[in-house]
């Protein structure tokens, strides 16, 4: 048993339950911008790029605009 492999297997496991607990904040709250930026956040780091952009697009669509901006 290689014990040197433990911390990447554990900083793994940490990362993949913090996608579940983000994505079932999404799924509580879909209108949570903060849980959908977090679930991007964590999927990059996975690498998944493509579920990351997905609500990261989501995310953009439900921001407020900055003061002084008009809304489309």
């Amino acid at each position: 048993v290689d014990v040197k492999a433990y911390p990447n297997v554990s900083r793994i496991y940490g990362e993949l339950m913090q996608i579940e607990a983000f994505a079932k904040a999404v799924e509580l709250d879909p209108g949570s911008l903060t849980a959908r930026v977090n679930l991007a956040s964590s999927l990059l780091q996975q690498g998944d790029r493509t579920r990351a952009s997905a609500h990261l697009e989501k995310a953009a669509a439900m921001a407020p605009s900055p003061p002084g901006e008009r809304s489309p």
